[in-house]
């Protein structure tokens, strides 16, 4: 019954927007042609009942919120060693209420932005963060979600809307034409050492929910020597002095060389390897980029797929692809600085 109610309550929020007021559907009805979306009419309507239905079941939350996980066996895999993961996930379904219910069975912080009306801003906040949703500001996330991942925890990241800059971006290729896609959700499982999953929520024909996980992406290993990863006490004795160990200030004198105390940066140039200054858990700057730039080509591939078999489920209302490079340009191109 509560359901039906919601439904209607969706119908009329979906007619007001989508016909009445009419807010961006020539814009969703142009990129569901350009995408070669069947009946781009009907599916931008049935576009806007699904919003105005998820907008009904926010406002009026259950105390249980059930959820169908579709692949649970695989991030529970990904998780299986107590790790976190960062959870790649797009407006698709009600993706709401599915992070919601997701946060009711295990920790999740949620990299939000911020709506231009404050007071719907406060109660769209107020709503998530009652239901146990940790969030952190886009733009300030980073020590937050890094934090939140070495607990274990898992840090959801939208990557369907079109990045507010140019740098840390790839360009790749998204429901037929070319869309800037934000590195960060790759570059922060490269950090933290984390695998990066695809969720996407969706609603069932009967109006249940579920959270449809997809591909595990794990960043490569640690580039560490061999000499790192052993202990100092399993190196030969030869290796060691009877100082060794003491802080550097007490050491002899003659123990010490010119340079010995001050910042690397201060070192002469030859007592530097390429790598040294790059955090241990990183790879070079070259291969970090690429296979960030990789991941997101896939991601994005697999969001393109689940959009074509959902379309009236996907926020078309986006402007997915502004600033987006002409599409003559060729894709992939990652600006320099992109890490």
């Amino acid at each position: 019954m509560i359901r039906r109610g919601l439904a209607l309550l969706g119908a009329l929020a979906a007619f007001v927007v989508g016909r009445v007021l009419r807010i961006r559907r020539a814009h969703a009805v142009r990129a569901m042609r350009r995408a070669g979306v069947e009946d781009p009419e009907a599916t931008v309507t049935a576009m806007y009942r699904n919003l105005g239905r998820g907008l009904a079941e926010l406002l009026a939350l259950p105390p249980e919120l059930p959820l169908e996980i579709v692949n649970e066996a695989t991030l529970s895999a990904a998780l299986a060693p107590g790790r976190g993961a960062v959870l790649c996930v797009a407006h698709t379904g009600n993706w709401d209420y599915v992070a919601c219910a997701a946060a009711a069975r295990r920790p999740l912080t949620v990299v939000t932005k911020h709506l231009s009306v404050g007071v719907l801003d406060r109660v769209w906040q107020r709503i998530r963060t009652r239901r146990g949703v940790r969030l952190v500001a886009a733009g300030s996330a980073a020590r937050a979600a890094q934090r939140a991942l070495a607990r274990g925890e898992c840090v959801a990241m939208m990557i369907d809307q079109a990045p507010e800059r140019t740098r840390g971006t790839t360009v790749a290729p998204f429901l037929n034409a070319p869309a800037r896609v934000d590195l960060a959700p790759a570059l922060l499982a490269l950090r933290a050492g984390a695998p990066l999953v695809t969720v996407f929520p969706r609603r069932r024909a009967d109006g249940r929910h579920q959270a449809v996980v997809g591909v595990v992406h794990t960043p490569p290993p640690r580039a560490r020597s061999a000499s790192e990863r052993a202990p100092l006490h399993a190196q030969p004795a030869r290796a060691r002095s009877a100082s060794e160990g003491a802080p550097l200030h007490t050491q002899p004198a003659r123990a010490r060389s010119a340079s010995e105390g001050a910042p690397l940066h201060a070192q002469p140039a030859r007592a530097r390897s390429a790598s040294e200054g790059a955090p241990l858990h990183t790879q070079p700057a070259r291969a970090r980029r690429e296979w960030a730039v990789r991941t997101l080509h896939d991601v994005t591939a697999e969001l393109d797929a689940f959009v074509r078999a959902n379309p009236d489920q996907w926020l078309w209302m986006h402007r997915r692809w502004k600033d987006a490079p002409d599409p003559a340009a060729p894709l992939g191109a990652t600006p320099a600085d992109a890490t």
